[in-house]
C-alpha cells in the first residue's frame, strides 16, 4: 500500500517555491535607473521591490521551516 505524502513536504516544496521566487525581483533594480519617472518613483519602486522580495522569501522560509533547514543542511558542505 502505498501512502500520500505528507503535509511537511508540501509545505517545504511550496516554501522553496516562494523563496527561489522571492529572487526574480533582483532584475527589477537593474531597470529602474532607466526608467523615465521621476526619481522619488524610482525610490519608491525600488523599496517596494525590496519589501516585497523579503516578505516572499519570509513566507517561504516559514513554510519549509524546520524540514527545509535539515534538508538544506544534508545538502551542504560537511
Amino acid at each position: 500500500m502505498r501512502l500520500r505524502p505528507s503535509r511537511p513536504r508540501g509545505r517545504l516544496l511550496t516554501g522553496g517555491f516562494l523563496v527561489s521566487a522571492s529572487f526574480l525581483t533582483y532584475p527589477t533594480y537593474a531597470v529602474v535607473p532607466f526608467l523615465p519617472v521621476s526619481d522619488r518613483v524610482k525610490v519608491a519602486v525600488t523599496l517596494a521591490a525590496t519589501l516585497l522580495g523579503w516578505a516572499v522569501f519570509g513566507a517561504g522560509a516559514y513554510l519549509a521551516g524546520e524540514t527545509g533547514y535539515r534538508w538544506l543542511k544534508r545538502r551542504g558542505p560537511p
